[in-house]
């Protein structure tokens, strides 16, 4: 062995030798040696190591998706409940709010016409009855003084028999008189409800809005304009009385065309009635603008908005 050489199964050490012989012993174990380490180290990697780790980062990511993917259908289904409920909600208070204008049909006075007209038939019962017994007493007083006559008696009952005859006619008059009665009322309960489902409607509005319509008259006598008196009411507001009046005007009419051609606006007049004793703390506010204690006019077609800026000023 050369000078340097250790024995060994591992890499040769030191310089390689000088004689040609051993030096070419010297590059085979050289090359020996490296395709030993290649072997090695291309057998760590086909090892079933990195298999396992790759079957468990994936089982992991599985169950990593498994979780997102519960989580995702929990949020679903409770965006789908809390929606079910809402819907249902929104079912009940429409059907309170149907329940309650059915209520509003049978209006008070539908239950005193019913009352009215349960009382006029049994006055027409009794007078029928007692109609009827003046009839037959009547009669049986004409029967008794025809044979009173043929019997040769005296004129006495014939007094009688004109007094049953009077009150006999005077209960007919009467009783015509009730019938009469009876069929205006019966004519008035077969009139169509348009009324009583108009001041339902109006009701509901005033639900709705807090103006309570508390007279509508004729702006002008003659007139198709009509004036509504309103009062404002509400938890955290100022109570106002005002009325709205209707009105119409032609704009965009020109002095040499005629004024078919101008456009007519339909308008509404606002007018407050302020008292300064009963308003002071509307009065006193810094929230209400000075405008709205004055008369406007507006297009009637801006009335919400118009309302709706107004409740924003009448807030306390």
């Amino acid at each position: 062995m050369a000078f340097g050489q250790k024995a060994g199964t591992g890499r040769p050490r030191g310089r390689p030798p000088k004689d040609p012989q051993l030096r070419a012993q010297y590059d085979e174990q050289v090359r020996g040696y490296s395709s030993d380490s290649k072997a090695r180290k291309i057998d760590s990697f086909d090892s079933p190591r990195g298999s396992v780790l790759d079957v468990q980062l994936a089982h992991q990511n599985a169950e990593d998706l498994d979780g997102v993917l519960q989580d995702l259908r929990a949020r679903y289904e409770k965006g789908i409940d809390d929606r079910v409920a809402e819907a249902v909600r929104e079912r009940e208070a429409i059907q309170a709010q149907f329940d309650r204008l059915k209520e509003l049909r049978v209006t008070q006075s539908e239950k005193t016409l019913a009352e009215v007209k349960k009382a006029s038939d049994a006055r027409i019962r009794h007078m029928a009855d007692t109609a009827k017994g003046w009839k037959q007493r009547a009669e049986h007083a004409e029967h008794r003084l025809t044979e009173l006559e043929e019997h040769g008696g005296g004129g006495e009952p014939s007094g009688r028999v004109k007094q049953l005859e009077d009150q006999l006619a005077a209960l007919q008059r009467e009783l015509a008189s009730v019938q009469d009665e009876r069929e205006a009322l019966a004519t008035q309960s077969k009139a169509p409800r348009a009324s009583d489902d108009d001041l339902a409607i109006r009701r509901l509005y005033e639900d709705l809005t807090g103006f309570t319509v508390t007279e509508v008259e004729r702006a002008e006598p003659g007139s198709d304009f009509r004036r509504f008196h309103l009062l404002f009411s509400g938890a955290n507001y100022h109570e106002l009385q005002c009325t709205l009046e209707e009105t119409q005007q032609r704009i965009g009419s020109h002095p040499a065309r005629s004024t078919s051609t101008a456009e007519v606006r339909n308008d509404l007049i606002y007018i407050p009635y302020l008292d300064d004793e009963r308003d002071a703390a509307l009065l006193a506010s810094t929230r209400v603008p000075d405008h709205f204690l004055q008369q406007i006019k507006f297009d009637r077609a801006v009335t919400t908005n118009f309302l709706a800026t107004l409740l924003q000023a009448l807030r306390k």
